[in-house]
């Protein structure tokens, strides 16, 4: 019975863990302003874990301790605007942001680190007022949960990496046709080669496929 009840605490333990890993952060319509002071508060409110901030007139950059990029919104220069993600919640789900010149928020959306938008994206004028609601689902009856698990079973890589070839997922809007694709290019070890699948957005069936040698590396 007491070796029960560890398994049973065991399980829930990694159960709690998994959760987390795959929570999707939350947005809302509610208008923003780019502040340096209330980023830093709401990243350390979010990790547990020691983090490093570097701030400077043209960057703001969040690390973990591994080195590890959580969150980073730059801008080209001091009278451009600053843009960038926020993967401190979920390093393959961030959340993406992009302010106009005065700081008032532009945009913001859910951003996927493979290469794709999901949910609603809300867009702003210059005054912080919300003028239209972007809805990156509609359209795609294969969703994103899908094609995941889709990778999954096929045994794709859904790993961050970043550098080599490394899986990329995108949403593919072909002219004249009556069907969107989602497109996964991916490195197949077992071939040496990278593959690009097309799955059509209503049924996920492979609408045909692609393979290119890798470029060889000693």
């Amino acid at each position: 019975m007491k070796n029960f009840r560890y398994f049973l605490l065991f399980f829930a333990i990694i159960n709690s863990y998994a959760q987390k890993k795959n929570t999707i952060p939350i947005i809302n319509a509610r208008p923003e302003k780019f502040d340096v002071a209330l980023l830093s508060d709401e990243i350390k409110k979010n990790r547990k874990n020691k983090i490093y901030i570097t701030s400077r007139e043209n960057d703001f950059i969040v690390n973990d301790k591994t080195g590890s990029n959580l969150v980073h919104y730059s801008r080209s220069y001091k009278e451009s605007y600053f843009s960038g993600y926020d993967y401190s919640i979920n390093p393959l789900f961030g959340i993406y942001k992009e302010f106009y010149p005065n700081h008032i928020l532009k945009t913001k959306g859910i951003y996927c680190w493979f290469g794709f938008k999901l949910g609603q994206w809300y867009h702003y004028d210059k005054k912080g007022k919300l003028v239209s609601i972007e809805n990156t689902d509609e359209g795609w009856d294969f969703t994103y949960k899908m094609v995941l698990d889709y990778c999954r079973k096929n045994s794709i890589s859904l790993e961050r990496q970043s550098s080599g070839v490394r899986t990329q997922i995108r949403k593919f809007f072909p002219e004249g046709k009556s069907s969107n694709l989602w497109v996964i290019s991916y490195n197949d070890k077992s071939k040496g080669v990278e593959r690009i699948l097309n799955l059509d957005s209503k049924n996920g069936k492979v609408v045909n496929e692609f393979e290119y040698d890798l470029p060889f590396i000693e």
